[in-house]
């Protein structure tokens, strides 16, 4: 038996403010407060109790679960609060079908953090994914050492169980099966077209590094980053920039005016990214799908 050591923390005991230290491969930030060192796991709870405050995340999720006591099954709706974006994320990660931000605390959130959430869940819910509640095995469980909540023994089975189950639970066939599929934000008439067949095609920019692109597969979201759809390439054709040309149903479906208009604003689009200089000679590929599945 290995006999543990308490960390040497060399040089930390003059560290009024957090410095990072590796022990074991796990990084901490640590600091010294009259002669007491403090070690936090991330810089943010380092920082917030050196300026005593901390940030808030409000949400709320609803718990369904056994009480061994009544022998009956209870479903609460809980208001929950967070001081690291983290802890919301595994607790949505937990219960993504019950999970809610009322409006009022929305305010508490940055839009990206807002939109991260959002499509977070859209997508646990799309792989199947259920609120964490008690199963047969945990309720039987519960039942047998109703008289004995605070032994040791059931405290043995309970958190083997509870391992048992998390695993499972993150044994998901869906997301071996979606793993590799990109995904791009469709408006909402450009969404009905593709839905109601009336538009098969979409537009990527080639770079030197570019692979065909039959056979990949894309998930459509909307605005609201709902997965509406998977899409499947299904040929493509490689052609300069310039020499690009489109129906005028299609450029009015992007709100543009003209073929020019329409020209104008994806080639501005192409150029934001600068990983590669785009031209008009540049190349791109005009690629044909089908729809795979319908959410």
């Amino acid at each position: 038996m290995t006999k543990k050591t308490k960390p040497n923390y060399r040089g930390v005991k003059k560290c009024s403010l957090p410095v990072s230290y590796n022990e074991n491969d796990t990084y901490k930030w640590v600091f010294t407060e009259d002669n007491n060192i403090f070690e936090y796991a991330e810089i943010y709870e380092a920082f917030s109790h050196l300026i005593k405050t901390s940030l808030e995340y409000n949400y709320e999720i609803t718990y369904k679960y056994y009480d061994a006591l009544k022998n009956s099954i209870k479903i609460e709706t809980v208001a929950m609060h967070s001081h690291n974006f983290n802890d919301v994320i595994e607790t949505l990660y937990y219960y993504p079908e019950s999970f809610n931000i009322p409006e009022n605390d929305k305010d508490n959130y940055s839009a990206s953090e807002l939109a991260f959430l959002k499509k977070l869940q859209n997508y646990l819910l799309l792989m199947g994914l259920k609120d964490k509640s008690d199963s047969k095995d945990m309720i039987n469980l519960h039942r047998k050492y109703k008289n004995e909540l605070n032994s040791k023994k059931y405290f043995k089975e309970l958190v083997k169980l509870e391992r048992k189950e998390t695993l499972e639970r993150a044994n998901n066939k869906k997301v071996r099966t979606y793993h590799e599929a990109g995904y791009f934000m469709a408006s909402d008439n450009i969404l009905d077209a593709i839905l109601n067949k009336e538009k098969n095609t979409r537009i990527f920019r080639q770079y030197s590094y570019s692979t065909s692109r039959i056979k990949e597969r894309y998930f459509i979201l909307d605005n609201d980053y709902n997965y509406k759809a998977l899409i499947e390439i299904t040929d493509e054709n490689i052609i300069p920039f310039k020499d690009l040309k489109v129906p005028v149903k299609e450029y009015r479906l992007n709100s543009a005016k003209s073929l020019l208009e329409y020209k104008e604003e994806l080639f501005d689009y192409f150029k934001e990214d600068n990983t590669e200089e785009f031209t008009e000679d540049s190349l791109i590929s005009i690629a044909t799908f089908k729809i795979i599945e319908k959410y």
